[in-house]
């Protein structure tokens, strides 16, 4: 593998909060998420994570073909 798909697999492993999101570092921690150089991880499909934000959230996928970039906002109950 070469350097510069090395590292595009390694973007792809993180994602990006979208900027403008309705949801803290904190909430997404108590959800299971680590954060790694103001990126989180596990990256999992988009109601994978809806589910262990117990659904609180609607989630976007925002992504470029090298970072992962979602949207989170809040549900109104």
């Amino acid at each position: 593998m070469d350097k510069i798909n090395l590292l595009q697999t390694k973007a792809r492993a993180l994602f990006s909060v979208a900027r403008g999101s309705d949801i803290s570092p904190p909430e997404l921690a108590n959800a299971g998420f680590m954060m790694r150089e103001g990126r989180f991880y596990p990256v999992e499909d988009i109601e994978v994570i809806q589910q262990r934000l117990s659904h609180d959230f609607m989630v976007w996928d925002e992504s470029t073909p090298y970072v992962n970039t979602l949207r989170f906002q809040r549900r109104s109950h």
